[in-house]
């Protein structure tokens, strides 16, 4: 999820983003390891993988996996309170107030 609407396929808006999670230098290490062929290999088998075998499409998609190694696929982005009772993590689920 990302505010302001930044295109992160821009280098400067990938990095300002990432700078609000991480330091200057591990931004830095981060968009100079994107550029490696070893990384870009690894992105596009996972994502192969994500669309021939597990049937991702659209963004946001997750895979989750319980502690017991059963997995199963989530899209959108209004999901995450499935993915919570999937995982069997408390939470408090959305609810109206009185009107006064």
């Amino acid at each position: 999820m990302w505010k302001a609407q930044l295109d992160i396929s821009k280098p400067e808006h990938l990095a300002t983003a990432l700078g609000n999670v991480f330091s200057a230098g591990e931004v830095k290490e981060i968009i100079a390891a994107a550029g490696t062929a070893e990384v870009k290999a690894e992105l596009a088998a996972t994502t192969e993988r994500a669309v021939k075998e597990l049937g991702a499409f659209g963004v946001p998609w997750f895979w989750v996996l319980d502690g017991e190694g059963k997995g199963e696929p989530f899209f959108g982005s209004d999901r995450w309170h499935f993915m919570w009772e999937f995982l069997g993590l408390p939470f408090e689920d959305l609810r109206l107030k009185a009107r006064i």
